[in-house]
């Protein structure tokens, strides 16, 4: 009797151990495929922003004096990279670290609607893919995997603030 007990306690310990180690896989699949996703989003919007970024350039290239073909070509530029801003920007407090992470900067160029900006969006768009490509590496190395819902930090990370560094730095000049 005893020695069956010892079985059921063994199979079972067996038992639990694999239950829990199938939750750590499912978890660490699931975690995968969330990074993944967001990985994949954020390489596709960084293409985006990327042509545009190369069209502004090619306006500015060309010839910077205005006339009305670079204002259709800015202005389609604008039309296209509007979407892809994050509009929540433009509520926060100017020149506040959350202004910034937030792309308020940006759409405060993209609402001016003003070639003579179109270095400062360069500039802008140029930091921002830097930014979204240094925290894109930052949250793949520094992924946890637990069974606890983590909350949003009020901290920085070291991308975001470089990124505002970068920002206050341009415009300090």
């Amino acid at each position: 009797m005893a020695a069956s007990l010892s079985s059921i306690f063994s199979l079972l310990k067996e038992i639990l151990t694999t239950v829990k180690e199938l939750k750590t896989i499912s978890l660490t699949d699931r975690k995968n495929f969330q990074l993944e996703y967001v990985t994949s989003e954020r390489a596709n919007w960084r293409i985006m922003i990327r042509e545009i970024l190369q069209e502004l350039i090619k306006i500015r290239m060309v010839t910077f004096p205005c006339d009305d073909e670079e204002r259709r070509k800015y202005r389609s530029c604008l039309i296209r990279l509007h979407p892809l801003i994050n509009p929540y920007g433009e509520s926060e407090e100017e020149n506040s670290d959350s202004y910034y992470i937030k792309d308020g900067h940006i759409k405060k160029i993209i609402d001016n609607d003003d070639l003579n900006d179109i270095d400062k969006l360069i500039t802008f768009l140029s930091y921002l893919l830097k930014f979204d490509w240094e925290r894109s590496k930052y949250e793949a190395t520094s992924i946890e995997i637990d069974d606890e819902i983590t909350q949003p930090t009020k901290e920085l990370s070291k991308p975001e603030a470089q990124y505002i560094e970068m920002i206050r730095k341009y415009n300090d000049k």
